[in-house]
């Protein structure tokens, strides 16, 4: 289930299948076509892949083979960032910077009176601050958050396939998605990082069920 969050309140869009063309900022379609199996098996075999390449289409083959040992998918919740550094809409676009830096996060879901109205990423922030090389800010910005946030952030349940999170970062070309609790509130967040990580874990995400 996927939901965007705005100022002007919620929009349901539910399962990935169904989403709509959306203006998430910055916003991008992303058109590719799924190789069929043959085809997928065709051209791994024809290549001269890496050992390690090699043993993970070995693996997806296996797996075909044998449905019964597949695994089952891997949920949101699994994997997300909790508790969530947040910024207030009012706060500063230095004092956003500074939550980052203390933090070491690159998004800051931005809320207002304990509701979700905002994403601001650290690409906003770097095309408004002056940075010294210890990560600095050499000058006071005092604009508000939210006159640099997103205004639309594309959010999920902790339930959510990782997979489907996967397709819509590709489909809107964003990097990070809020979880949400069934209270519409903010319990996690999952980034690109952390689906890269997922995919390096041991043992190996099965990507085909």
């Amino acid at each position: 289930m996927f939901i965007v969050y705005s100022p002007e309140g919620q929009n349901l869009i539910g399962s990935v299948q169904n989403f709509p063309d959306l203006k998430i900022d910055p916003a991008k379609q992303v058109h590719a076509t799924t190789p069929s199996p043959e085809a997928f098996e065709r051209a791994a075999l024809e290549s001269s892949l890496p050992k390690a390449k090699r043993s993970a289409v070995d693996a997806y083959q296996s797996n075909r083979a044998n449905p019964q040992m597949r695994r089952t998918h891997v949920r949101v919740d699994e994997i997300m960032s909790s508790p969530v550094i947040t910024v207030g809409a009012d706060q500063t676009i230095e004092q956003a910077w500074e939550l980052m830096s203390q933090h070491k996060v690159t998004y800051l879901p931005v809320v207002e009176n304990d509701r979700l109205v905002g994403m601001c990423t650290w690409v906003n922030l770097l095309e408004q601050v002056l940075v010294n090389p210890n990560g600095e800010t050499e000058t006071a910005v005092t604009e508000a958050v939210s006159s640099v946030m997103h205004k639309q952030v594309v959010t999920t349940s902790p339930d959510t396939d990782v997979r489907h999170v996967a397709k819509v970062f590709t489909r809107y070309d964003i990097r990070a998605v809020v979880v949400m609790n069934d209270a519409t509130q903010i319990a996690g967040i999952v980034t690109e990082g952390d689906l890269v990580r997922c995919l390096a874990a041991e043992p190996p995400i099965e990507l085909y069920i």
